[in-house]
């Protein structure tokens, strides 16, 4: 009688293991297809930056040519030039590194896209803190340019520099959170989505 008690018992063990192998797969299954859309759309919106940046260094050298007979706004447009092929050509290689093996399971994708971009965003953004006002200067500064002064004659011009300094402050303070904005407009939603599937699956793994 005890044997036949213990075999059942193991059966009913048996099953409920069964059972939950087969929600927990359920579970994972639902978790992959939820997680597609923002993989897609957050590499989507890199790419659009990444495209945005390349779009930005073409129009900042074909000024560039343009401004020939403007040698201190050669010097400017040649910074902006830099600035956006750097981001490009950045944002291009981390693209590449979002492309996993075959084999990568869903949870360290997941995981792998939350950081590289997490990380990416972080640094956008401290970069925009210092690089928006420096754009207000420079351009403030290309369009006296343009009117014939030069950079020696702009910083010499105890207005001019007045202006300088508030924009500077201005665009220094709001550098930071502009960007910061636009990147959780962009992809926020998406980033919190992948952190609540990732939580998810270290409680089923847990």
């Amino acid at each position: 009688m005890s044997n036949e008690l213990e075999l059942a018992w193991q059966e009913i063990q048996t099953e409920i293991e069964i059972k939950t192998s087969i929600k927990k797969d359920e579970i994972m299954k639902a978790i992959t297809e939820e997680s597609k859309n923002p993989l897609v759309q957050l590499k989507k919106g890199m790419a659009i930056k990444r495209n945005w940046c390349s779009l930005f260094t073409v129009a900042s050298l074909v000024t560039l040519l343009f401004s020939l007979k403007y040698p201190s706004a050669v010097v400017i447009w040649v910074f902006f030039c830099t600035y956006f092929a750097f981001g490009a050509i950045s944002i291009h290689f981390d693209l590449k590194k979002l492309d996993p093996p075959f084999d990568t399971s869903i949870k360290v994708l997941l995981e792998t896209y939350y950081k590289k971009i997490s990380k990416m965003i972080a640094l956008e953004e401290t970069i925009g803190a210092f690089a928006i006002p420096i754009f207000g200067v420079l351009g403030f500064m290309m369009f006296n340019i343009y009117e014939g002064q030069t950079i020696l004659e702009i910083l010499s011009n105890p207005k001019l520099v007045g202006i300088l300094l508030v924009l500077t402050i201005i665009y220094g303070a709001g550098g930071f959170l502009l960007a910061k904005k636009m990147n959780k407009i962009a992809f926020g939603s998406y980033l919190e989505q992948l952190k609540t599937n990732i939580d998810l699956l270290n409680r089923i793994d847990g």
